[in-house]
């Protein structure tokens, strides 16, 4: 999915031997659209993560939606995985949420989604 969505061939222009050159063809999207992609792809990737000691599935994808600041996760009683929003704009009163709701929730969405 990462190398379609970095093709410039979907906005209607290619790559040949260093040099960018505009197709004939019909561009599946807008250069604007294609440019804005871009931006999120970078802007992901920019991030400036610490290093944490464990790797949990949904560390950096997900935002509170209360405040906005990021969701990190927590290991209790070394079997539960909970997450919660770091509250780093103020004290934010969304409750721990544990990580199989998460994982259902994001099934059920990419669950919604086909590709032709």
């Amino acid at each position: 999915m990462h190398a379609i969505l970095r093709n410039r061939l979907y906005a209607g222009a290619f790559e040949w031997n260093g040099r960018r050159y505009l197709g004939t063809h019909q561009p599946l999207v807008s250069s604007e659209l294609w440019e804005r992609v871009q931006d999120v792809l970078d802007g992901r990737q920019a991030k400036n993560h610490r290093r944490a000691k464990h790797n949990f599935a949904f560390s950096g994808l997900i935002a509170c939606g209360h405040c906005g600041c990021s969701i990190v996760g927590e290991i209790k009683k070394k079997r539960y995985i909970y997450y919660h929003c770091t509250g780093y704009k103020g004290r934010c009163d969304e409750p721990y949420v544990r990580e199989e709701v998460l994982e259902r929730q994001f099934s059920d969405l990419l669950g919604r989604l086909s590709f032709d």
